[in-house]
């Protein structure tokens, strides 16, 4: 058999670390979520995460924890992708989507959706930035603002602000939504105010813009849920409040500090080059449904 699978995240990032560092950028979603799950495995929900390898070809390597999207490694080898949708068919195994390298995602997603008779849409064009040194003119700005670890107290504006940050970024289709992200999330978040993964900049003791570290990679760590609301944007909050942490990330002995952008979005990626940060890898996240 050429594809196995394993659940166990401590095991497999051990056996395959090594292997997805080689292009760490590239493969930081799949190597955060893997330190992650290791601290806590049923951090997606009480199904167990998958996580796909062979023997043969230790560059192909796809995780998903459920419900979520399937992750491929960057290095995962297409000529082998036949067999592996013949694996995932066999274990009858459901993917609502998939992310990954942009040509690869594409190729896949075809197959898939052909194989399995379903429609595919490309939900978002992602590029993926490293930073391993903050540009001095980025950690100053012209109004007297905080740059602070969120704590408990927090917690009803980080959701908020988190919630509006994914309907910006996906777009939600029940008008529950908002009680169901709470539902989901307020856990989540309140662990993550617990581990200091939530940072806020403030001014005049107002918060003003948010950003989160929520895993680390081999050597470096990731920046996302970085949103500042309409009304206070076009103030340089959002790249002052990126530059500070990217800069305290780097201050704790990390060597690269990565995110993703929506490349619809020509203005986070312009101040992202602003602090220092350039551009890796674009990705695709592709979405399957009924046709």
């Amino acid at each position: 058999m050429f594809w196995y699978k394993d659940t166990d995240p401590i095991k497999f990032l051990d056996k395959f670390e090594g292997q997805l560092s080689t292009h760490e950028t590239e493969n930081c979603l799949i190597l955060s979520l893997l330190h992650r799950l290791g601290k806590n495995k049923q951090l997606f929900g009480l199904d167990s995460p998958r996580f796909w390898f062979s023997k043969e070809s230790p560059t192909n390597i796809a995780i998903q924890t459920p419900p979520h999207n399937l992750i491929l490694s960057y290095s995962f080898d297409l000529s082998r992708m036949d067999s592996f949708i013949d694996f995932l068919k066999a274990e009858n195994i459901q993917i609502p989507g998939v992310i990954g390298e942009k040509t690869k995602v594409h190729q896949f997603a075809k197959k898939w959706a052909e194989t399995n008779e379903l429609k595919l849409n490309i939900e978002m064009n992602q590029r993926v930035y490293e930073l391993r040194n903050v540009t001095s003119e980025s950690l100053t700005h012209q109004y007297e603002i905080e740059f602070k670890t969120a704590s408990i107290e927090h917690l009803d504006i980080l959701l908020k602000w988190g919630y509006e940050f994914m309907e910006e970024a996906v777009s939600f289709e029940r008008q529950s939504d908002w009680e169901r992200f709470v539902l989901e999330q307020k856990a989540n978040f309140i662990a993550s105010i617990a581990d200091s993964q939530f940072y806020l900049l403030f001014r005049d003791n107002v918060p003003v813009t948010m950003a989160k570290t929520p895993g680390r990679t081999t050597t470096g760590r990731v920046i996302n849920y970085v949103y500042t609301p309409p009304k206070l944007r076009k103030n340089g909050y959002a790249t002052y409040c990126v530059a500070m942490l990217s800069q305290k990330i780097l201050s704790q002995g990390y060597k690269l500090c990565m995110l993703f952008t929506d490349l619809s979005n020509p203005t986070s990626n312009s101040i992202y080059q602003k602090i220092g940060y350039e551009p890796v890898i674009d990705m695709d996240v592709v979405r399957f449904s009924q046709t």
